[in-house]
């Protein structure tokens, strides 16, 4: 028999912007030890910029791997009947790499002021994107984490995020970071593979969105 399990999650935000996400708080103990400052209104949940970087002179990005060597996995705290291990395969790492990069065309590059390069030169950045947290609402969608005729409907699928680290590609100094969690939706949605991975699109889309915003804002610091 085809049944459904409904998850319900409950959210609970931290009003006080004085209050440090996990997340923010690393990035802030990196930027220290760099001697990044802190930006202020970024796109992003936190960023740093070194003051002593010409961002005008950067008309071009060396875009290195997505870094998923480290990804932490929450689970959800609600109770479900099918908990199972969720984890990255080698086909999730393909398809991440595949938008992330994707989505650096479209939306990094789009615009013409940056053209994306393959060496190191004085204009050229080097941008290293890492996900350092994935935190899935649901069993995954796949014979080890799910039965089959199972339907999962959750509010949303979670949460993502990252760290992104620009270096000058020359003398590979750190001078520009930030740090950003995405919530992959928040309408009740059935939580499938399908959909889970449109989330994880939209993510990247968004990031790289921010970070072709983001990098003017560092030009004017």
């Amino acid at each position: 028999m085809k049944y459904s399990l409904l998850i319900a999650v409950v959210i609970v935000s931290l009003s006080a912007c004085s209050i440090l996400q996990p997340h923010e708080k690393a990035a802030e103990t990196q930027a220290n030890q760099a001697g990044l400052v802190g930006v202020k209104k970024s796109h992003f949940d936190v960023s740093y910029v070194l003051p002593t970087a010409n961002f005008v002179q950067y008309k071009k990005v060396i875009l290195d791997d997505l870094d998923l060597s480290n990804v932490k996995i929450v689970r959800s705290s609600v109770p479900n009947i099918h908990e199972t291990p969720w984890e990255l395969n080698d086909t999730d790492k393909t398809f991440f790499q595949k938008k992330y990069r994707q989505a650096a065309v479209d939306y990094l590059f789009k615009s013409g002021e940056l053209s994306v390069a393959s060496a190191p030169a004085s204009d050229t950045l080097l941008l290293k994107m890492k996900i350092i947290e994935i935190a899935p609402l649901g069993s995954k969608d796949d014979f080890k984490g799910r039965p089959q005729m199972v339907n999962v409907y959750t509010q949303g699928f979670g949460r993502m995020t990252a760290v992104f680290e620009l270096y000058d590609s020359t003398s590979n100094k750190l001078i520009a970071m930030a740090s950003d969690e995405q919530e992959l939706g928040y309408m009740w949605e059935k939580n499938d593979r399908a959909q889970t991975n449109m989330r994880i699109q939209l993510a990247f889309e968004s990031w790289m969105r921010d970070l072709s915003k983001e990098i003017p804002l560092w030009s004017k610091k």
